[in-house]
């Protein structure tokens, strides 16, 4: 996805810290293990959270172990949550996310990394495909949605959001194994941090979008940093509140801190124009 949703570190503690950096080696390891090295390229910060989010909703049982890392060998041993099926779905979802994104760069920009990254993940998204084809049909019908939405110059900020939105309530709820009143929140959830997701990263490419003629809903609404500010914070506070209804079986604190104040910092930032 964008690589939006991360914690706020300084305000985590020394094991949530420990914790989420073992989830995201998990996923990384998950990647491999399914599809090979060069996919763990593809590793996203949003599809992390997506695996840790999943396993806490299902009350899913996992396991904890240190492992050394195959990029950096010489560092000592870190925790590192084994394979999962939420770590398993996540890395489908991020497969087919990042290809499917490059496939869209390829198409709109031919940049040639695009090209380069779309042949080598060609395979790994195949095989994402065949194990995932509900969620397979879901990214192909919302990228192709935002697609239709920027070649038609949409001036509705509201449709162009949506799309992408409604896209991550489908991959939230498709989880397997929710029960129905889980299923039924995270698709609240999943749908209003998506919206974040697009409006952050619509507000933050403005400049760039502006220089390059590219589609950008704010851009072309002549969007004030107040109005763009309501939106921002209304989904998040949507989210949060789809948050405090799940029964969460694990990780509480560190998921609240990525919603409560990991994504408010974020927006923070890009409101006051500071990168990363």
């Amino acid at each position: 996805m964008f690589g939006y949703v991360t914690p706020d570190k300084p305000e985590l503690k020394v094991c949530e810290l420990a914790r989420y950096q073992a989830w995201y080696c998990g996923l990384c390891k998950t990647i491999r293990q399914r599809y090979g090295q060069m996919p763990r390229l593809a590793l996203d910060y949003d599809c992390t959270f997506l695996a840790l989010l999943l396993a806490a909703a299902a009350g899913e049982e996992f396991s904890c172990r240190p492992e050394r890392c195959g990029y950096k060998p010489w560092k000592a041993k870190a925790p590192v949550i084994q394979p999962c099926e939420a770590l398993a779905y996540a890395a489908d979802i991020n497969v087919l996310l990042y290809w499917r994104k490059l496939d869209d760069d390829c198409a709109d920009e031919h940049k040639p990394l695009a090209l380069i990254g779309r042949a080598a993940l060609t395979g790994a998204a195949r095989k994402a495909c065949v194990l995932r084809p509900e969620a397979a049909v879901t990214i192909e019908e919302g990228i192709c949605a935002l697609s239709q939405l920027e070649k038609a110059r949409e001036p509705s900020i509201d449709k162009a959001a949506d799309a992408f939105a409604g896209m991550l309530r489908s991959l939230a709820a498709g989880y397997p194994t929710l029960e129905e009143r889980q299923r039924r929140t995270l698709s609240w959830l999943g749908y209003h941090l998506g919206r974040w997701i697009y409006l952050a990263d619509a507000w933050e490419d403005r400049e760039k979008d502006w220089k390059t003629g590219s589609y950008n809903p704010f851009l072309i609404a002549d969007t004030t940093k107040e109005r763009a500010s309501f939106l921002l914070y209304a989904a998040l506070h949507e989210t949060e509140l789809a948050c405090d209804l799940l029964n969460l079986q694990s990780d509480k604190g560190l998921i609240e801190n990525i919603l409560y104040r990991g994504c408010r910092m974020r927006t923070k930032r890009l409101l006051e124009g500071v990168k990363g």
